[in-house]
C-alpha cells in the first residue's frame, strides 16, 4: 500500500520520502505491503471489471480470457501445449510479421539471453512501431511495456504513440497460459525490440549493451539469415556469429527407469535374489522405494519440454518394459535395453542402478555431452545449457555441503555411502587428494571420451560393478560422482552453482516444501525422492507428491500417447489442484504471482 501511495511522485521525492520516515515505520510499512492479500484482491478485481468493460472485444475468442496475477487482472491466451522456446518464438513472430509486412528493416540481436528475442531496429523510434503494432494487434491480447521513470505495461490497444516517449527499447507479447490456466508464461519471455541510431556513415549505433558490440561500422553491416526451429529471420552478419561462451555442441540426455508394479520384472528380480541366498548387503540395497513408479518420468519429461528444450535426443533406459503412456515412436525418444548397453549378458539381469550407470556411455547415436537424470530430476524453470556444461565442452558438477562420513565401505553403509566410499578411495590412490564433500541431486553433465579413459584405468572396479546384479558394499557411482572427481582432478570439468532443493516423500516437511516451490517457482532443479516407503502415510505421501506434479507441470508434453483429462475450468472443483496454482513460469518471484519484467 505505501508504494501505491507514494508511487506517483518522481522517484527523487520518492526516495525523500522514505528518508524522512522512521526505519521502524517503514520496515512496517513494507511488511504491510507485502501480506496485504484483501487489499489486493480488492484491486485485481476492480482491474478485472474495467478490463472486461472496456475490450469485450478483445475477449470474443474463445481462448482469451481474464486472469487475476498479483494486483492486476490481465488478458491471457491458452495454448495447448506450450515450451519456454514455443512461447518465447511465438513473441518474436508477433512483432517480426508485423515489420516484415510493412518493409521496415530489423535484424536479430545477439543479446545472449535464452529467456526472450530481441530484434534491432535502425533509426525508427518507439511511435512508429508501437502505430504499427496498435495497428496489426489492438484486436488481439497483445501488451507492451514501455519503460519511462517507471515500467508501464499496457496492451498496444490501449498505447498513444503521439504521446509516448522515447525510449531506447519495448518489450512486446501476449500472456500465455496452460489450458487448466494455472501455469503462467508472462513477458518476461515478450520480444524486445531496440532502436539503433543510424549516423550519416551509415553505421549503427545501440543504445543498450549486447553482447556483440554497441557500434556496428557501416562496412559491417552485412545482411544474413539466422534460422530459429525452421523459420529464417534477418540478421546481420556480426550477430550471426556463436559467441565463445556459447554453447553450440549437442547435448543429449540419459534416463534410467524401472516398473516396479510389473509383475515378471518382481517374479524374475525375486528369483535371482533367492539364487544369491543370504549375500550380506544393506536393507537399501532391495528396498521397495528404489524400484517405486508414480509416473515422475511423465512429468520429469515435462518439465524437460517446457524449460530445456534445447536438449536434442532423450534415451530410456530399461529392462525392456516402458510406461503405457510413452510415445516410443517419437522422434527424438530412444528406448534402449540393458542388453545393448551390457557386453558380457551374463551380468543380465541386473537389478543394480549402480552397475547400469556404468555402461551409459555405451549407447549407440550418444551425443559427447549428455546429463544423465534419474525420473525423479525435475526442471524448476528455465535453465540453459551453459548452466551444465562450459561453452568449450567442459562439464559442471556441483558440489554439496553434506561431508563423506570416514572410514572404508562396509555392509553397515548405505550403497550410496558406500559406493561414494570407493570412489574416495580410487581418487585417493589415482591422484593423493582425498574427496570430502558429496554433489548435489541434480542432472550429472557427462563426457564420453572421459567415461572411455576412466574405463580403462579402473578396469576391474567396473567390471565388478557391472557384474553385481544388486547392490553391493564394493559398487562404484560412476555418473554421479566418480566422473566429477575423476574429471576435475584431470583438468576436465569445474563446479558450478544452481538452485536446487532435495526433499524426501517421508520427510515431515516436504507438504510445506512443495508447496512453497508451486507458489514460487525458483529454483533451476529440485528432486523428490523416495527412500521409506515402511511409514503409515506412504500412500498419502504418493497422492500428495502426484498432485503437486499435476500441478506444476499441467501440459502433456509431446512424449505422451494419449494426454490424461487436463486440470481445467471445467472440472470438478473437488478434482482440482489446490494452492500455489498463481505462478509465472520461472519468474523467480516467491509467493508473489505477478507479470514478469
Amino acid at each position: 500500500m505505501f508504494r501505491r501511495l507514494v508511487g506517483w511522485l518522481p522517484l527523487p521525492w520518492q526516495r525523500a520520502v522514505v528518508r524522512l520516515l522512521p526505519s521502524w515505520l517503514h520496515r512496517g510499512l513494507r511488511r504491510l505491503h507485502r501480506s496485504d492479500p484483501i487489499l489486493a484482491r480488492a484491486l485485481a478485481r476492480t482491474s478485472a471489471l474495467r478490463l472486461r468493460r472496456r475490450h469485450r472485444e478483445l475477449l470474443a475468442p474463445p481462448d482469451v480470457y481474464v486472469r487475476n496475477l498479483g494486483r492486476r487482472a490481465w488478458l491471457c491466451r491458452d495454448v495447448p501445449r506450450a515450451s519456454v522456446e514455443d512461447v518465447r518464438q511465438r513473441n518474436l513472430d508477433l512483432v517480426v510479421d508485423v515489420l516484415e509486412r510493412h518493409g521496415i528493416e530489423y535484424f536479430i540481436v545477439n543479446t545472449g539471453s535464452r529467456v526472450r528475442h530481441t530484434v534491432g531496429v535502425p533509426g525508427s523510434g518507439a511511435g512508429q512501431v508501437l502505430r504499427l503494432l496498435a495497428s496489426e494487434h489492438g484486436a488481439a491480447p497483445v501488451y507492451a511495456s514501455v519503460t519511462r521513470r517507471r515500467r508501464r505495461v499496457d496492451l498496444v490497444h490501449d498505447l498513444h504513440p503521439g504521446t509516448t516517449p522515447t525510449t531506447d527499447h519495448l518489450v512486446v507479447g501476449q500472456i500465455y497460459t496452460s489450458p487448466c490456466r494455472n501455469l503462467v508464461f508472462g513477458l518476461r519471455y515478450g520480444c524486445a525490440v531496440e532502436f539503433w541510431d543510424e549516423n550519416d556513415s551509415g553505421s549503427l549505433c545501440s543504445r543498450r549493451p549486447n553482447r556483440t558490440a554497441s557500434t556496428i561500422p557501416a562496412q559491417e553491416r552485412v545482411p544474413t539469415i539466422e534460422v530459429i526451429r525452421d523459420r529464417a529471420y534477418r540478421t546481420l552478419e556480426p550477430f550471426a556469429r556463436s559467441g565463445v561462451d556459447e554453447v553450440r555442441f549437442p547435448i543429449d540426455v540419459v534416463y534410467t527407469w524401472v516398473d516396479g508394479a510389473d509383475a515378471a520384472w518382481r517374479e524374475k528380480k525375486d528369483h535371482y535374489l533367492a539364487l544369491e541366498g543370504r549375500v550380506p548387503r544393506h536393507e537399501q540395497s532391495v528396498n521397495g522405494a528404489r524400484y517405486l513408479n508414480r509416473d515422475e518420468l511423465k512429468y520429469s519429461l515435462r518439465s524437460l519440454e517446457t524449460y530445456a528444450d534445447w536438449v536434442r535426443r532423450i534415451f530410456l533406459v530399461t529392462d525392456g518394459h516402458v510406461p503405457s503412456w510413452l510415445d516410443t515412436s517419437h522422434p527424438r525418444l530412444c528406448v534402449v535395453s540393458h542388453d545393448e548397453i551390457f557386453d558380457d549378458p551374463r551380468c543380465l539381469p541386473t537389478f543394480n542402478s549402480h552397475a547400469i550407470e556404468s555402461r551409459l556411455h555405451h549407447i549407440r547415436g550418444l551425443a559427447d555431452h549428455y546429463l544423465y537424470l534419474n525420473d525423479d530430476f525435475f526442471f524448476g524453470r528455465p535453465v540453459t545449457p551453459e548452466l551444465f556444461f562450459e561453452a568449450n565442452g567442459v562439464p559442471r558438477f556441483f558440489p554439496s555441503s553434506a561431508q563423506l562420513e570416514l572410514g572404508p565401505a562396509s555392509v553397515d553403509d548405505p550403497p550410496i555411502m558406500s559406493a561414494a566410499k570407493n570412489n574416495r578411495r580410487l581418487i585417493e590412490d589415482t591422484f593423493g587428494v582425498r574427496v570430502t564433500q558429496k554433489l548435489k541431486h541434480v542432472p550429472y553433465s557427462q563426457r564420453r571420451d572421459v567415461l572411455v579413459e576412466m574405463e580403462g584405468r579402473y578396469r576391474d572396479e567396473f567390471c565388478r560393478t557391472k557384474a553385481s546384479r544388486f547392490r553391493s558394499p564394493e559398487d562404484i557411482a560412476v555418473p554421479s560422482a566418480l566422473f566429477a572427481h575423476y574429471a576435475y582432478c584431470t583438468g576436465r570439468a569445474v563446479p558450478g552453482d544452481l538452485r536446487y532443493v532435495y526433499t524426501d516423500t517421508s520427510d515431515p516437511l516436504t507438504p510445506g516444501r512443495l508447496e512453497r516451490l508451486l507458489g514460487s517457482r525458483d529454483l533451476d532443479v529440485f528432486c523428490v525422492n523416495d527412500t521409506d516407503l515402511s511409514g503409515p502415510d506412504a500412500l498419502e505421501q504418493g497422492d500428495a507428491l502426484c498432485r503437486f506434479l499435476a500441478a506444476y507441470y499441467p501440459q502433456p508434453s509431446s512424449f505422451e500417447t494419449v494426454p490424461r483429462t487436463v486440470v481445467g475450468m471445467g472440472t470438478p472443483r473437488s478434482e482440482r489442484p489446490t494452492g500455489g496454482l498463481v505462478s509465472l513460469a520461472g519468474d523467480g518471484l516467491a509467493g508473489r504471482p505477478r507479470i514478469a519484467r
